[in-house]
């Protein structure tokens, strides 16, 4: 359609057509039959004016070609994307030419264009050429006020002829002359930026790069010795070097023109999307109380004494808070406070503290009394939001199946998903200021007090405090309004978390589910798989009997290749005295340590795991002496029968089949039998007196004929014994 911004190009089939070059359209004028066109890519300035019809008539008759003008990107942004310095001097081009501009019919028909522009460059103080490279730009691009932008990505000389031969800019304030900068400079800056300053675990800013990579690396001629003895690398001088102007002005336009965003790629993604990128305003609202829980947990910002201490003097550390908060309300419905380090051991007991009843059992166990305003019992939410640290873990698997809660996981580093726990755990600690043993954020300086010197409450106490606070907090600390919808505003609900939480359970649906303590409880304990032998279940290194187990046949010999059954185990990982046994059916049944493992009755899991590293490291170090006896005896025995072998005559098979095995078998145990009687008759003689066995025998003791004791001892048995043998022998 012709109209003003319009471009008119020659067609390609016409190669002499009535136009040589494209021309945008800048004024129309029916009623005298004008247009007025300026060129949009030749050197010409002057505007050239054509009949109107004949225009019209090329158009029919397709000598020419009409379209809409093409207008780059950056031509087209608002104001607020551009430096106030940029626009500042876009305005000053355009006041520049706004006289002219608004008397635009009589520049373009030429008989005032000389006398217009030569006037307001006699005002201006400004030559005639600069206020007609300003219209002709304002023309060319659809008089477009952002054609006057400054164009910066133009700037330089544009012959690679002309570079280092005059310094352009304006003059450095060091003095210095300085140098333009080449292509190889921009090489050399491109390079630095993309090793040394876009990296992600890179934290340089452009000025380290500057110093420290790109003047060592390209612009130095070695290395020198300095007078204390140390080497630093020989620079240019400041003339054949870039500045450091230099450097950030080319480092802007490589990170512009490849579009990078350094905020971004310098950092994790996780901590860009966390403290930098932009927020979405809006966040899923759970449906009511007891849909959604937040758990979470965060160090104690305080040192603790031990309560066994009666001085006051020892000193306990630091503690680990857990808390669950109901999303729908804000409300605390459990804490746990404990001194282990974050873990499902202790994430499931802050959760228990969420579900059970808080009535009176409950705050006995803390040592209060029951207070007057109530702490709401959560029950078992439907989702529960946590992070992967203490739920990312299969003993923890109890919770899905057991509780049917949907448990999903925060992101990594992202503790912008869980804000309003995160903000709760913030507060607690900010409650403690004023206590002795807090320790301040800024605790590493100079001159500050060391907490642990004021540290004067126990772990029992500092849990009491804070669930004080928490209860405080739930019924009297005022959130903000954009918690309330619509109804609860026509219901005049108060801005707490407890006033929010009641008009739920009574205006919205309940989705909690109410347990009772005993299950609950088991149904957070640790799960585990124990496999199933004749002796027993074989559970962590040790052998558990379950009387039910053995009752259902699982305990019996299975046939070769058959894998031993596996049954899941409930357990807690403090003691080792007892586990709970998942049976087939899925009831529950106690099962209690072996007699073989009473040694661990008193024992953690994680004792009994390093005193049965011990065990083994032990036995391997007695195993060599073991080892060097056994050698020893065999050895021995192997001498003697090397030397019985030496002595023992040969036998045919027949010799040895004649032998009279049972003669002899008798003889050697009548030997046998004559050395019991002789023990039994020396011990009864001890006992009587008559004979005193360690005395020297008498005369009228001695066998003349045998010329030895009554008494005959075994080796005179064995001597008298092999007479007789060697006699029979020779009477055969």
């Amino acid at each position: 359609m012709l109209a003003v911004n319009a471009v008119l190009q020659p067609h390609p089939a016409f190669e002499h057509g009535p136009l040589d070059h494209s021309y945008v359209v800048a004024l129309l004028q029916p009623g005298v039959d004008r247009l007025f066109g300026v060129e949009l890519t030749g050197a010409r300035r002057q505007p050239r004016c054509f009949a109107l019809s004949a225009v019209r008539h090329w158009l029919d008759t397709d000598q020419i070609i009409c379209s809409t003008l093409d207008l780059p990107d950056w031509m087209l942004r608002a104001d607020v994307a551009f430096p106030r310095k940029t626009l500042d001097s876009r305005d000053r081009s355009f006041e520049s030419i706004r006289p002219i501009v608004d008397r635009l019919e009589e520049f373009l028909l030429g008989s005032e264009r000389n006398r217009l522009v030569q006037e307001r460059a006699k005002e201006l103080g400004c030559s005639r050429e600069t206020l007609y490279r300003r219209l002709n730009r304002f023309l060319r691009h659809g008089q477009h006020i952002n054609a006057l932008l400054p164009e910066y990505h133009r700037c330089g000389c544009s012959s690679p002829e002309g570079r280092g031969s005059v310094k352009r800019g304006a003059p450095r304030r060091d003095g210095f002359m300085g140098r333009n900068v080449a292509a190889e400079d921009v090489r050399n800056i491109e390079f630095v930026i993309r090793k040394w300053y876009l990296p992600t675990d890179s934290r340089r800013t452009l000025k380290d790069c500057y110093y420290d990579e790109l003047l060592p690396t390209f612009y130095s001629t070695g290395q020198r010795a300095m007078p204390t003895g140390k080497v630093t690398p020989a620079l240019y001088d400041h003339d054949d070097r870039p500045s450091l102007h230099q450097f950030r002005y080319y480092a802007r336009k490589f990170l512009d023109r490849s579009g990078i965003r350094p905020g971004q790629i310098r950092r994790a993604r996780s901590e860009y999307q966390k403290d930098f990128e932009g927020r979405t305003g809006t966040a899923p609202r759970p449906e009511g109380p007891g849909h959604v829980f937040q758990l979470d947990s965060t160090p104690l910002d305080m040192e603790l004494r031990s309560r066994f201490c009666s001085s006051q003097t020892l000193l306990v550390g630091r503690a680990t808070v857990y808390q669950v908060i109901d999303a729908f309300s804000n409300v605390t419905v459990g804490l746990y406070v404990c001194l282990g380090e974050p873990s499902w051991a202790n994430a499931r007991l802050a959760l228990y503290c969420a579900i059970r009843r808080k009535g009176e059992a409950f705050f006995a166990e803390l040592g209060m009394e029951l207070p007057e305003e109530e702490l709401p019992e959560g029950g078992v939410p439907q989702i529960l939001f946590v992070d992967n640290q203490e739920f990312a873990t299969a003993l923890s698997e109890t919770v899905g199946r057991d509780l049917q809660i949907i448990v999903e996981y925060g992101r990594a580093r992202r503790g912008d998903d869980k804000g309003p726990i995160e903000f709760e755990l913030g507060q607690l600690n900010l409650e403690l200021q004023s206590l002795d043993g807090y320790i301040p954020k800024d605790r590493g300086r100079p001159g500050r007090r060391d907490p642990k010197r004021d540290a004067l409450f126990t772990l029992e106490e500092v849990y009491q405090h804070l669930m004080r606070i928490v209860i405080n907090r739930n019924h009297h600390h005022e959130l903000p309004y954009e918690r309330l919808d619509e109804q609860m505003i026509r219901d005049g609900v108060a801005p707490t978390a407890m006033s929010i939480w009641r008009w739920g359970i009574r205006h919205r649906p309940w989705l909690g589910k109410v347990m009772d303590d005993r299950q609950l409880y088991l149904s957070l304990l640790e799960r585990g798989v124990a496999r199933v032998e004749r002796e027993g279940l074989i559970f962590e290194g040790c052998i558990y009997v379950c009387q039910e187990v053995r009752d259902l046949g699982l305990q019996d010999r299975k046939p070769r290749r058959h894998r031993s059954p596996q049954l899941e185990v409930r357990y807690l990982r403090h003691t080792a005295r007892y586990i709970l046994v998942v049976l087939p059916d899925g009831s529950f049944a106690w099962a209690t340590l072996s007699a073989r493992f009473q040694r661990f009755l008193r024992c953690s899991f994680d004792e009994i795991e390093i005193r049965l590293h011990e065990e083994a490291r032990e036995k391997a170090a007695r195993e060599t002496p073991a080892l060097e006896h056994k050698l020893a005896v065999k050895e021995e025995m192997a001498e003697k029968a090397k030397a019985a072998r030496a002595q023992r005559e040969r036998l045919t098979p027949g010799e040895v089949s004649r032998q009279p095995i049972a003669e002899q078998r008798a003889q050697e145990k009548g030997v046998e039998v004559l050395r019991d009687a002789d023990r039994f008759e020396a011990i009864a003689e001890s006992e009587l007196g008559a004979v005193d066995p360690g005395a020297e025998p008498s005369p009228g003791d001695v066998d003349e004929d045998s010329g030895g004791p009554h008494a005959e001892s075994t080796s005179s048995y064995w001597e008298s014994m092999s007479d007789v043998l060697m006699g029979d022998d020779d009477a055969g």
